[in-house]
C-alpha cells in the first residue's frame, strides 16, 4: 500500500500519522508528502497542529495490499475534516495530457 498526505489549509504545521507511525512532521501548508509504503492492514489516521498533543482529526481506514491514496484534509482548523481517496496510479494519460482529480 502506497500513500501520500496534504497538509490543513491556513494552519499552522501539522503532523500525519498512520498507527502512530508519523509520514508528515511539522509539513507546512500545501505540503504534499510522496507515497510511501504501509503494510496493508485497518489503521487510525491522525492529524495534529503544531506543538499540540492531541489531533484535530482522527480517522480508521482499512488500507489494501497494492493500492494508492491520498488523505486529503480541508475545512477550518476549527471543524477540519479528513478524506482517504482511492488512487489510480495505473491509469493510462497519453504523452502531451495530464490526469486531473476534481474533489467535490
Amino acid at each position: 500500500m502506497c500513500s501520500r498526505w496534504l497538509a490543513v489549509p491556513g494552519s499552522t504545521p501539522v503532523t500525519v500519522a498512520v498507527g502512530g507511525t508519523k509520514f508528515l512532521d511539522k509539513a507546512p501548508f500545501e505540503s504534499i508528502g510522496g507515497y510511501q509504503d504501509i503494510v496493508s492492514g485497518a489503521y487510525a489516521i491522525t492529524v495534529t497542529l503544531g506543538d499540540a498533543t492531541a489531533p484535530i482529526i482522527t480517522t480508521s481506514d482499512k488500507l489494501a495490499n497494492v493500492a494508492a491514496y491520498t488523505y486529503l484534509t480541508f475545512g477550518p482548523t476549527t471543524f477540519p475534516s479528513g478524506l482517504l481517496l482511492t488512487d489510480t496510479l495505473l491509469a493510462h494519460v497519453p504523452a502531451g495530457n495530464f490526469a486531473f482529480r476534481l474533489v467535490n
